[in-house]
């Protein structure tokens, strides 16, 4: 395989869409409540997260071909879990992947401090907690995948920090209406991480990576990842009965489609990861799903 084309893939990009879809919610909220969008900002504060997001993802490859997760694990289901694989097939040197996820991580924290430079401290600020965030995901000291603690940051980083972030670059300040929109849009980041480590529960059970669905176990896993989907939606319903959001949000309900389908498959299938893969790709979709449509809502609504 190239080189080249190998780097490319070692990013896992197709999960793009949980960095795409809070940046530009965030913008879109910003341009209705007055801020002037300035295209070179938008672009720096996009490609910035996107960096960080795929560093996270190639580092991660990393430190769980270190801690031996990736080289046991046998039930994963490919793209969804069980990382790139393309360290365990030989392809690319734990070492050109370290080096990849450095030039990654370098690159967006660059961009996000150009930015924090001329729009304020409230983005140097998010800056460092992605980082802190990002980094130590699966690396030490701190290994917060292996603590449980890894949804948390899942939900800040792909929620709060990212929809506040873009507000905040065009208005100087950041609003109730958009920190309440980037909460259910952080906890279906989570609920794709979540449903994910099903498949390689045995894999990361056996290497010490105590994430949350092997703490809690799969049942209970399964009831978690249902009430973490329930919740953001019934957050968007709340948010617009308050009126601290349009009606229009509403829309996105449409989302709960296939989220719905996701948790009666995961409900049958928890013990069972080769049957798995749609609730995976179902997850994905419903977060896109929602995403565009609350993005819609703010424009017409």
């Amino acid at each position: 395989m190239n080189k080249i084309r190998a780097f490319a893939l070692e990013t896992r990009a197709p999960f793009l869409t949980v960095t795409i879809i809070p940046v530009l919610l965030g913008t879109v909220m910003a341009a209705q409540s007055g801020g002037k969008i300035d295209r070179l900002i938008f672009t720096a504060i996009l490609a910035g997260f996107i960096f960080l997001h795929l560093g996270t993802n190639v580092l991660n490859d990393y430190f769980d071909d270190v801690n031996g997760t990736d080289r046991i694990n046998k039930q994963f289901i490919p793209p969804f879990s069980g990382g790139s694989r393309l360290i365990q097939s030989g392809v690319l040197t734990s070492k050109e992947v370290l080096v990849e996820a450095i030039v990654l991580f370098i690159s967006g924290s660059l961009l996000l401090a150009a930015v924090s430079y001329f729009r304020g401290t409230y983005l140097f600020i998010i800056l460092g907690m992605s980082l802190f965030a990002g980094v130590f995901y699966t690396a030490p000291p701190f290994k917060w995948a292996h603590r449980g603690l890894g949804e948390i940051f899942i939900f800040l980083g792909f929620g709060p920090i990212m929809v506040t972030g873009a507000y905040y670059a065009f208005t100087g300040n950041v609003s109730f209406a958009a920190l309440a929109l980037s909460v259910p849009v952080g906890l279906l980041a989570s609920a794709i991480v979540d449903i994910n480590q099903f498949p390689d529960y045995e894999a990361d059970r056996e290497t010490g990576k105590r994430n949350l669905v092997v703490r809690l176990g799969r049942k209970n896993g399964m009831m978690f990842y249902a009430g973490m989907v329930i919740l953001a939606y019934s957050m968007i319903a709340a948010a617009v009965i308050m009126r601290v959001i349009t009606v229009w949000s509403l829309l996105s309900l449409v989302g709960l489609v296939p989220s719905l389908k996701a948790i009666i498959l995961l409900k049958d299938n928890f013990d069972k990861p080769t049957e798995l893969a749609p609730a995976c790709g179902m997850t994905i979709v419903s977060h896109l799903i929602t995403g565009i449509m609350l993005i819609i809502a703010q424009i017409i609504g």
